[in-house]
């Protein structure tokens, strides 16, 4: 066994070119890199090139763009008008470098709308002592002070004499702890015998899974029925306002239509005589005596709980004054 296995391995092994293996090409040209770079050295001397050029050009169109803007602005700076004069540095910490308040004052040689010029206090960049510094800060502040009463004409900022202020979101709901005091607010708000009344009322509760905000809302027009003396049935439209919430909006149906009874004398009929267009008296099931009231109840979702996710409960009730109390 061992005899064939020897008699079948080879006995030389295949040519290969040693001088091939390892050698790169160009990225750019095609041809045999230097070992070490991804580019032959002329391609590496032409990239040097261009990049030289290209800094070349952008230099150039720096210095032009500097002249540009000093042939534009012909004034002199502040700064280069101050004389850098700084006493000799021996090397020891003790020494103090005079202030420049001994410089004489800046003036601005650029005349101003009334031809007037200002002047300008200059800073002591060291020492000075503290009496000193607040005597230039408080010449600091009567130049700003001047410069603004002399330019508040024309600024239109200071040309308005009167701001808008801006008005707080007021949260024109009641709040409550619960239904059982919406209940009882709407009871002290809407006797049985009341004219007219708005309630904004509302009130947050702990969500149940079982419960969504469409079977909310009934459960809630539900409680209001039996534990308020308020009177609606009527469904006007019920829709989802967005995908969190639920709005239920019912009309009230606490003075239903009936035969309005009017004397003789009464001033509509009279007005009514006198245009020919009214040649009976009014009939029984008028539309004018029917309320116009409108109970809207909206549940939706209520991230400010304490006790996680719950639901935000609005009861919107509007009740006009009745034409039969009148």
């Amino acid at each position: 066994m061992l005899a064939t296995m020897r008699e079948a391995a080879p006995t030389s092994l295949p040519q290969v070119n040693l001088e091939t293996i390892g050698v790169a090409k160009c990225k750019q040209c095609g041809r045999d890199s230097s070992f070490g770079y991804k580019r032959c050295a002329e391609c590496r001397a032409k990239r040097a090139a261009t990049a030289r050029r290209a800094a070349e050009r952008k230099k150039r169109a720096l210095l032009e763009q500097t002249s540009a803007l000093k042939d534009a602005t012909p004034r002199e700076s502040a700064t280069s008008a101050l004389p850098l004069v700084l006493p000799p540095f021996d090397g020891g910490r003790k020494q103090k470098l005079e202030p420049m308040a001994q410089a004489p004052a800046l003036k601005d040689a650029t005349p101003r709308a009334n031809g007037a010029s200002a002047s300008l206090p200059i800073l002591p960049l060291f020492g000075g002592g503290r009496k000193r510094k607040l005597e230039l800060m408080t010449e600091t502040e009567d130049a700003i002070e001047r410069i603004k009463k002399r330019f508040k004409g024309d600024d239109p900022f200071f040309k308005a004499k009167s701001y808008i202020p801006v008005e707080k979101k007021i949260d024109s709901f009641e709040k409550f702890a619960g239904s059982s005091d919406v209940h009882k607010f709407i009871k002290l708000r809407y006797p049985a015998t009341g004219t007219g009344v708005s309630l904004r009322c509302t009130y947050a509760l702990v969500a149940d899974p079982a419960v969504d905000h469409k079977a909310r809302a009934g459960l809630v027009a539900q409680e209001l029925r039996q534990k308020t003396s308020l009177s609606f049935g009527t469904l006007v439209h019920h829709k989802y306002r967005t995908s969190t919430s639920y709005t239920l909006v019912m009309t009230c149906t606490c003075s239903p239509p009936g035969e309005i009874k009017r004397a003789s004398s009464d001033i509509f009929l009279h007005f009514a005589a006198l245009s020919n267009k009214m040649h009976s008296s009014v009939k029984a099931g008028s539309s004018i005596n029917e309320c116009s009231g409108r109970v809207k109840i909206r549940v939706e979702e209520d991230k400010s709980h304490p006790r996680w996710i719950g639901q935000r409960v609005k009861i919107f009730i509007d009740h006009p004054r009745r034409l039969n109390d009148i």
